[in-house]
């Protein structure tokens, strides 16, 4: 989706492993989060995100929705996505993006 690019990208560019962020999001540090926890830290980076999207990303997240997503489960999702562009163009235009968003 082009909300997992933007989160990608964001994470990218602000130099944030995946279990840095979990453990960022996990205020009560239980191992999991809960929906609240992860729409929280979500809001938290900034990344333009609607609420009206909440359902179907925590649904990406939450794969066994179970109501908590684990750090295996938040892992897998956005190890899942992996940017292939089509085209030569689409590789330079990610790779400035990805540039620009290292200087901001």
């Amino acid at each position: 989706t082009e909300w997992k690019k933007r989160f990608l990208r964001w994470m990218d560019g602000n130099h944030e492993r995946i279990i840095d962020l979990f453990r960022k999001f996990d205020v009560n540090k239980d191992g999991t989060l809960s929906h609240q926890e992860f729409m929280d830290g979500i809001l938290q980076t900034g990344i333009p995100t609607p609420r009206s999207c909440f359902p179907m990303i925590i649904r990406e997240f939450d794969r066994d929705d179970s109501g908590d997503i684990n750090y295996r489960e938040f892992a897998a999702a956005l190890k899942r996505y992996e940017f292939k562009p089509k085209t030569e163009g689409e590789a330079i235009d990610y790779e400035v993006q990805r540039q620009v968003d290292r200087c901001v």
